[in-house]
């Protein structure tokens, strides 16, 4: 029983910037996994999407970047962060496999 009216996006600070990347089989289809990115490049706001029920917060692989770590360690700690489900487009493996594909 809810509606959406509006929806509010701020506009980009300097220095910041934003990026959403999907991974699809075919042109059009919905993403097998998803990341949009926001923010600054040393800390930004990383949330995955096509490998859960609702998009995932990746808050481990955020505070990794944030800490100053590297992009690779920022993708192993995608392990604490993503939990998907097998399904018909891939294991669980697999879902995570691309998210840290992604990311990098």
């Amino acid at each position: 029983d809810e509606l959406l009216v509006a929806v509010e996006v701020p506009k980009i600070k300097s220095g910041e910037r934003q990026s959403i990347r999907e991974l699809v089989r075919r042109s059009g289809d919905y993403a097998l996994a998803g990341l949009a990115i926001a923010g600054p490049a040393d800390a930004p706001r990383l949330v995955f999407f096509g490998v859960g029920d609702a998009p995932v917060v990746a808050a481990n692989a955020m505070a990794v970047l944030a800490g100053g770590g590297s992009v690779d360690e920022a993708a192993l700690a995608l392990e604490d962060d993503l939990d998907p489900a097998d399904d018909i487009n891939g294991s669980v493996g697999y879902k995570k496999h691309i998210s840290r594909v992604l990311l990098k």
